[in-house]
């Protein structure tokens, strides 16, 4: 259908929201085809001639508050849901990336899509579209029951209104489903297929998946007040993303359609019904693999042979691998949070793993969740992920160690207001460890003293008794091993010796759980936390440091009246 993209997409803003954003082209000249959309609106486009288009951009402001695009996640799965599909498509890995400015890649505010996006856009769109066209299981899973029995335009509407619903989180109005019939019929013109119901599904699935309601989670509400309250169909399309980064389900647009959805005790029913639901368990993971930076293991570098002569080749894999089953293993498996995570007395080794653990070797490169030491080892900090990513080639690094602990667990302050650039490390040498060396250049008196002082190297100087390659030691470089420190919390200076002691200091801390809500109000409702979130993020912070499940932490955060609201600013 790439020869017919351009028409196809003039008709998509007729079709996609009353009000679309505006176009900008560049052309050859030749004559341009005129659609007319729902507000009489002009929109021109030359099929055959066109190069690019950018399309669906609001400004920045609407953008932040009413239009937040999809991200690549909710796109994978939106076209799965929307179509019916037993898989995801995996189409959007030759995607542009979503921005990484924000900590969850998921802020409204960075969420636009750029020329090539739009082009990856078209491009999927013309896949999808394809199969749809050629698969006849697939066109039979998009025909309801009840259409089998109905003729002409009837039909039509009854195989349209439940994709169209799907696909923009709402009931369609009856002008859009008019113009989709109207582009229905001409699908055998469009494709150049003589089977009126192939080519019709297959137009339609290309006009949908180019439509702003589809792309763009729509957040119009009231726009009443400086704090516009969303319908119901815009709180159940945020829920459901918040939830399952996906469109609602049929239970959860029953509650939209009879309005008890915009009730507290609605709200509450169904924000619980669905963090219990398995679909919900991606978002729980990916939270925590976001905080301690799991994915970064992969990249682990291959240590010294002297201190990890059979470090295997597979090892960033491995250790992927063994957080992933780890995370889930406490978070989903066992209901517990960040207080289980830091405390769990176990980890999931293999035979190339154990080693390091100076546990039995289970047989095969299969992964066990094995008891560890626990006068040496306690939670996810102290397994060889953390450690031996956080670290260099042959020597530790608290500084590496401590920013991971501070910025993401504790939300300290560590930036400077004079850059601080910190000499390369030197090896120890004479009766110099690895703590000296950095006491040396960010300790005090140093240009760094401040933050490292007070936050990261506190919080990396816990970990001492870990080597480079995440084994426990009480020597380095001859000398005994000194992991007390004292760190800087809301409450005052607590004093520790080694993670045990450290992660009883932060897991009672406000600092700690109080950063941890915050991320997770920010990733949940896709924006920037405020000052109005600071009663909603104290009240769940308490629940946190209580070990109140992270999943039931979630389903707090997704009743609170907040997720209701947007601000009005793009108005």
């Amino acid at each position: 259908m790439r020869s017919i993209s351009f028409l196809v997409l003039a008709s998509v803003l007729a079709v996609g929201c009353s009000k679309p954003p505006s176009l900008s082209t560049t052309k050859k000249g030749g004559k341009n085809p005129v659609v007319k959309t729902e507000d009489s609106t002009v929109v021109t486009g030359e099929p055959e001639v066109w190069e690019d288009v950018e399309v669906l951009k609001p400004n920045s402001l609407a953008l932040a508050t009413a239009f937040p695009r999809l991200t690549q996640v909710q796109w994978e799965n939106s076209v799965r849901d929307v179509l019916l599909l037993d898989k995801i498509p995996n189409l959007s890995s030759l995607f542009p990336g979503d921005p990484q400015n924000t900590f969850f890649a998921n802020d409204g505010n960075s969420l636009v899509v750029s020329d090539g996006l739009w082009q990856s856009y078209i491009k999927a769109a013309e896949d999808m579209s394809d199969r749809v066209g050629t698969e006849t299981a697939l066109q039979n899973k998009l025909i309801p029951a009840e259409a089998a029995a109905l003729t002409g335009d009837a039909k039509i509407k009854a195989i349209l209104t439940p994709l169209l619903t799907r696909a923009y989180r709402r009931p369609p109005t009856t002008g859009e489903v008019d113009r989709f019939v109207s582009m229905y019929k001409k699908g055998p013109e469009m494709t150049g297929r003589t089977d009126p119901q192939k080519a019709g599904l297959q137009t339609v699935v290309y006009l949908i998946l180019q439509s702003p309601s589809f792309l763009y989670r729509v957040e119009i509400g009231d726009k009443k007040t400086d704090l516009a309250t969303l319908t119901a169909y815009e709180v159940a399309t945020r829920l459901s993303y918040a939830a399952w980064n996906s469109i609602p389900d049929a239970e959860l647009f029953k509650s939209a359609a009879s309005g008890e959805l915009l009730t507290d005790s609605g709200l509450k029913k169904q924000a619980t019904r669905m963090m219990k639901d398995p679909k919900a368990d991606y978002v729980l993971t990916q939270f925590y693999k976001k905080i301690f930076g799991t994915e970064t293991y992969i990249d682990v570098i291959k240590k010294d042979p002297a201190i990890a002569p059979n470090w295997p080749s597979t090892m960033g894999q491995n250790l992927l691998t063994e957080a992933d089953l780890f995370i889930n293993e406490v978070v989903v498996k066992e209901n517990g949070g960040m207080n289980q995570l830091l405390t769990a007395p176990y980890a999931f080794v293999n035979s190339e793993t154990a080693p390091f653990y100076k546990v039995t070797a289970p047989s095969g490169k299969e992964f066990v969740k094995t008891p560890l030491n626990n006068s040496e080892r306690i939670g996810i900090l102290t397994q060889i992920g953390f450690l031996a990513g956080r670290a260099l080639k042959k020597e530790s690094n608290a500084i590496r160690r401590g920013v991971v602990v501070s910025d993401k667990l504790l939300c300290a302050d560590i930036t400077s207001d004079v850059p601080t650039i910190l000499p390369e490390l030197a090896a120890p040498s004479g009766t110099k460890t690895s703590r000296d060396i950095v006491n040396e250049v960010s300790g005090p008196g140093t240009c760094g003293a401040k933050c490292h002082g007070d936050y990261i190297n506190p919080s990396g100087y816990a970990f001492e008794n870990f080597d480079a390659a995440g084994n426990y030691r009480t020597t380095d470089n001859g000398q005994p091993v000194d992991a007390a420190a004292n760190l800087r919390l809301r409450r005052g200076l607590v004093a520790y010796d080694g993670p045990q002691e450290f992660v009883k200091q932060i897991s009672s801390s406000k600092d700690l759980h109080e950063c941890l809500i915050r991320k997770a109000v920010g990733m949940l409702y896709a924006r920037e936390v405020d000052k109005e979130d600071i009663t909603l993020i104290e009240k769940i912070a308490k629940e946190s440091s209580e070990s109140v499940s992270t999943r039931d932490l979630f389903t707090e955060i997704l009743s609170d009246s907040r997720i209701k609201l947007r601000g009005n600013g793009g108005k």
